[in-house]
């Protein structure tokens, strides 16, 4: 690392460069192993073209036989077999000239003109290929090699900063070592109050349930407060409910018109019969509330308002507070119940190897039983 003091962020930007340099190797092999493969491509169809000159040959070659017999018995046996060589020419040809399409398809991209350069461009391309793999070869080595010491020395920050951290904790005393790194920096936002007081699992244990007492009972008073709060608004809602249904029979009552009305017609009376109904259950309904009357309603809704205003921001802040503190406390409580049921468990594994060898060993010792 160059430096005489290495802290985790460094580790991190050394760890994340060695990643971009990993990330460079990819597409750099991905691309020589293309080339390699067209190479391979394009020298496969010179070979088989090679080896179709030499079939063509060989058939050209038999035509000229045939052409130069003279046996008058043999003509028309020997013109079949010409038609035969000339059709296999062809075919040859025929199949020739594809792989000399396949050819031009990749003279632009790898840079040859005739197959002297193809084979120049391709030992270069060998050579070039052979000598940036083995350079990737050694990079790839050396961060293997530097992210293992990084590993290393990240660990090794991480063990001093559980050390130092579970030192202040007596119940850490010794399970520290089974102490996760991102608890120990949970605890390490305490470490002052663990010097005052020796932070141990009965004392975290009291303080949780303390502030766990006092949250239930703020959260009782803010729900007696909005239980009564609801409760007037009910009450105030069915007090206008009533008013406007009594405003409405009194309109009906102090008109002969409307009176007149109902002794002629069904729905008018229907209607006045449902507005007396209505106003009767919202009565029996304000009864059942306790209502006493505006004043006593108004003097009861002015003294929630009073304490909305003053008192439950107050209660709100405090659940708050002990809301963060009991998350806070219960935080260290799980941290440090976490590291001791570990080292239980690691205690409990390193038994059971101990009993398993023992068992092992001493049947070893016995030897097989002859006395049967």
């Amino acid at each position: 690392m160059n430096q005489k003091i290495v802290s985790l962020d460094d580790i991190s930007k050394r760890q994340e460069e060695l990643r971009k340099m990993s990330d460079r190797h990819d597409p750099i092999e991905r691309h020589f192993h293309v080339q390699q493969q067209q190479f391979l491509n394009v020298s496969n169809h010179y070979d088989r073209i090679r080896d179709l000159n030499y079939e063509i040959q060989q058939n050209e070659e038999k035509v000229e036989e045939l052409k130069k017999s003279l046996n008058p018995f043999k003509l028309k046996e020997n013109n079949m077999m010409k038609r035969r060589h000339l059709d296999k020419i062809s075919d040859l040809e025929s199949n020739k000239q594809t792989y000399v399409n396949g050819i031009e398809r990749y003279k632009e991209s790898l840079r040859f003109s005739n197959e002297e350069e193809f084979y120049e461009r391709y030992t270069e391309f060998s050579q070039q290929k052979e000598n940036r793999l083995h350079q990737i070869k050694y990079e790839k080595q050396q961060i293997q090699v530097e992210t293992k010491v990084l590993l290393q020395a990240e660990e090794a920050i991480k063990t001093a900063k559980i050390r130092e951290v579970s030192s202040h904790y007596p119940d850490l005393k010794t399970a520290g070592k089974y102490l996760s790194y991102e608890n120990a920096l949970k605890l390490e936002k305490h470490i002052d109050m663990a010097k005052k007081t020796p932070v141990t699992l009965e004392v975290i244990e009291t303080a949780i349930k303390n502030q766990q007492d006092d949250l239930y009972k703020l959260k009782k008073d803010l729900k007696i407060f909005q239980t009564e709060k609801d409760h007037l608004d009910k009450m105030r809602n069915q007090v206008t409910s009533l008013e406007k249904t009594e405003k409405e029979l009194d309109k009906l009552n102090n008109s002969p018109g409307e009176a007149t009305k109902r002794l002629v017609s069904k729905k008018a009376r229907q209607h006045y019969e449902e507005l007396q109904h209505e106003a009767n259950h919202y009565r029996d309904n304000l009864k059942e509330k306790g209502y006493k009357g505006q004043d006593d309603l108004n003097k009861r809704q002015a003294g929630i308002r009073g304490l909305e205003q003053n008192v439950i921001p107050t209660i709100e802040k405090d659940i708050k507070v002990k809301e963060h503190v009991t998350e806070t406390v219960s935080g260290i409580f799980d941290a440090i119940q976490q590291a001791t049921r570990s080292q239980e468990q690691a205690q409990q594994r390193h038994q059971l190897r101990r009993m398993r060898s023992t068992n092992i060993n001493r049947s070893k010792d016995q030897g097989p039983d002859f006395s049967r």
